[in-house]
């Protein structure tokens, strides 16, 4: 409860009003409740229960006659104090949603060259003005209120250059509110920008990407656009830490290739761009002296203005960001964004809250605001109205920017039918279209059976999960408190056994952890932008190693990447042992540490040139990406040899490619062995890449730290 008050009243549902009453005011106690109608008439409101507190008692009150939404209504209690009913717990009501659902597509400021209409979905208001500004002059315009709670209101003209925001009345007062369903915003989100698409059309050239047929095809790399250009030996002809910066091409540094001449050399399939849309934490006018990684976001229809040349102009964020999802397409790289739809910045200042109070936010059965995001708040996926701006926002991204996929950051707060409709939505606009997400189970307050998490991938049989047991058993523990514990990669060979439930992208049945139904479920990765890179990772567990050992597990982890069945996943720099200083959390941290230092690429090449190898090995070889879970148990096998060595055995496997078999070595151990076989096999790929044609032999070598493929 706030303070200062002394009487106030909830409508909790169509029948129930809740009344709190301080203990400051008659002892918080009050045996009468009346309910003014909108012509003055006092109608008794029947007590069903009382509760005391300690700073308040809580009365139920019956509804004593229908109430009409967009209208206001006066409480009074037995010494005559009148306070107005607020709108309360019932927007979160069934009855609710579906009497105020709007299909409509005309949310937001639909413009045209002779007009714009501006509508506004508020149906908890009683009142919404338009507060429109063009060329410094202001109006305020009254919207008229239509059916399922819609607001709407044509302003003749030409209005592709103003601005605006609505003045939205709610529980007796007025808040200003950026339209949702904006396209863009003026610097720091303070106003809408009324946009006319049609000026900024682009061929986004996605025409130019190799045929996508199957998600095991995909190989992702994860970057941020600030990180990716803030490096300041490289030379650049546009602003830092932009849109612009990132889309140039013929960047080299020390003879070798940066940038995005760099990202096309290393072959990847998808670039994941971490959040894009609008967020607060950085301050768009002075974006140097302020860093985040961008998980607060503030408008979902938006692209984040920090990322623009002139976050003062909302057309240019909108053009540049254009020229890069093009710029990528012609080097054969799909986009992924990484999308926040579990959470707000902040829930009271969010333009949600301030247009309909409470009703985008998941609320316990005890009232209280969920907070399974840990950050203040959870928006309330099942809520048919925040369902649709979700599905709005994916659907002009894929289909105005052409995205072609979304990573959604601590999916497991949305639940399984909103997942399932944005990728059936999303794959109308775009066949190639991919989703995947963070399927951890938060303590949000959702049934776990309703959670998008990886124990429900069954019911949402398109959408890819992060795969934990992955990143654990070849990495290591990761977080700060476990850094020290190893995984099979980092020297804990004791893990043999689980790393081969992994490389089968843990979907087979008859396995000790089997998770996933298919292997394109599985996005198999040991490092993102949380926790330690790989490379500091390495740094601390295996400390007393010296570097060339360091830079051997380091190339062994994308190695078994590369080969393991399920859909890879890098982030950017990984390949050159990227480093954050042994950093964990590193998302407000300054651009010297977040970088891409560049002069690693150049400093580790061969490591680049390992990984160039490892995507290379996988794309000439489809055994490596098979697309069910009967294909990998018919075909896959594993032999452990010393206690040390994985073998990792691809049998009759003729169909796939021009070989009979192929034994991929794993060592996670320092010792070297040698031994002979029954079959006679040639050497395809060592510790350095591809080898060159050798003779047949029964000799096999695993080499200490290394992965070693023999076919036949």
């Amino acid at each position: 409860m706030e303070k200062d008050w002394q009487v106030k009243a909830h409508l909790d549902d169509y029948d129930k009003i809740v009344a709190y009453v301080s203990t400051n005011f008659y002892f918080g106690k009050s045996n009468l409740f009346f309910l003014k109608d909108t012509k003055g008439v006092l109608q008794s409101c029947s007590i069903r229960s009382i509760e005391n507190h300690s700073q308040y008692t809580k009365y139920e009150l019956d509804v004593p006659f229908s109430l009409e939404f967009g209208r206001e209504y006066i409480m009074v209690e037995e010494h005559a104090r009148q306070f107005p009913l607020q709108i309360g717990r019932i927007v979160k009501t069934q009855r609710f949603d579906e009497e105020f659902y709007y299909d409509g597509n005309d949310l937001g400021a639909v413009y045209s060259k002779e007009s714009t209409v501006f509508t506004l979905w508020a149906p908890t208001s009683t009142s919404v003005l338009l507060n429109l500004e063009k060329g410094g002059e202001v109006l305020l315009l009254p919207m008229k209120r239509e059916e399922k709670g819609i607001y709407r209101v044509e302003v003749k003209g030409d209005l592709k250059n103003a601005s605006y925001t609505y003045l939205v009345k709610v529980n007796g007062h007025y808040n200003e509110a950026c339209d949702p369903y904006s396209y863009s915003l003026t610097c720091n989100g303070l106003r809408s920008a009324v946009i006319d698409l049609s000026l900024k059309k682009t061929d986004l050239c996605q025409n130019s990407c190799t045929p996508f047929l199957s998600m095991t095809d995909a190989i992702i790399m994860e970057a941020n656009v600030r990180d990716f250009t803030s490096f300041r030996n490289l030379e650049l002809k546009n602003k830092r830490g932009t849109f612009k910066a990132m889309a140039e091409n013929g960047l080299r540094l020390n003879g070798y290739t940066v940038g995005i001449d760099y990202l096309k050399e290393l072959e990847i399939t998808h670039v994941q761009l971490q959040p894009v849309m609008e967020y607060v934490t950085v301050d768009e006018e002075n974006p140097e002296e302020f860093y985040n990684w961008g998980y607060d976001p503030n408008h979902y229809l938006s692209l984040e203005g920090s990322y623009s040349s002139d976050a003062k102009d909302p057309y240019a964020r909108i053009k540049e960001f254009k020229e890069l999802v093009k710029k990528l397409h012609q080097s054969n790289i799909r986009v992924c964004l990484d999308v926040v739809f579990n959470h707000v910045y902040d829930m009271v200042s969010s333009n949600f809250e301030k247009i309909v109070p409470l009703y985008y936010f998941r609320v316990s059965e005890t009232g209280y605001v969920s907070n399974g995001s840990f950050c203040g708040n959870d928006l309330d996926s099942t809520r048919k109205m925040m369902r649709k701006h979700i599905l709005d926002s994916c659907k002009f991204f894929t289909k105005e920017y052409g995205i072609d996929g979304f990573r959604f950051d601590l999916m497991g707060i949305l639940d399984v039918e909103t997942m399932n409709r944005i990728v059936a939505e999303c794959r109308q606009l775009n066949p190639s279209f991919i989703c995947y997400g963070e399927g951890w189970n938060m303590p949000t307050a959702l049934k776990d059976e309703d959670k998008a998490i990886q124990a429900n991938n069954s019911k949402m049989p398109l959408i890819a999960h992060f795969n934990d047991i992955f990143r654990d058993k070849i990495k290591g523990k990761s977080s700060e408190y476990d850094s020290m514990i190893k995984g099979f990669a980092t020297g804990n060979v004791f893990d043999i056994y689980d790393v081969q439930d992994a490389l089968m992208a843990n979907c087979v049945d008859h396995i000790h952890a089997k998770v996933y139904q298919h292997p394109f479920q599985s996005i198999n990765y040991v490092e993102c932008h949380d926790n330690q890179t790989c490379y500091d990772k390495i740094c601390d567990c295996c400390q007393e190693e010296s570097d060339e050992i360091k830079i051997k597990r380091q190339k062994l982890m994308i190695g078994m990447l590369m080969v393991a069945q399920g859909v890879p996943f890098l982030q950017c720099g990984q390949e050159f042992c990227r480093t954050k200083n042994g950093l964990h959390n590193t998302y407000r941290s300054a651009d010297q540490i977040n970088q891409i230092d560049w002069l690693r690429r150049c400093r580790f090449a061969d490591t680049v040139d390992y990984t160039k190898a490892c995507i290379q090995l996988r794309k000439r070889n489809p055994v490596f990406k098979m697309k069910s879970s009967e294909e990998i148990l018919h075909h896959v096998s594993f032999e452990v040899h010393e206690n040390e060595i994985l073998i990792y055995k691809l049998q009759n496997i003729e169909e796939y490619c021009d070989y009979h078999e192929i034994w991929v070595l794993f060592n996670g151990g320092l010792n070297e062995y040698v031994w002979e076989a029954q079959e006679r096999f040639c050497l395809i790929f060592d510790e350095f890449g591809f080898v060159k044609e050798q003779e047949e032999s029964s000799v096999l070598k695993a080499t200490g730290c290394s992965m070693r493929i023999y076919a036949r």
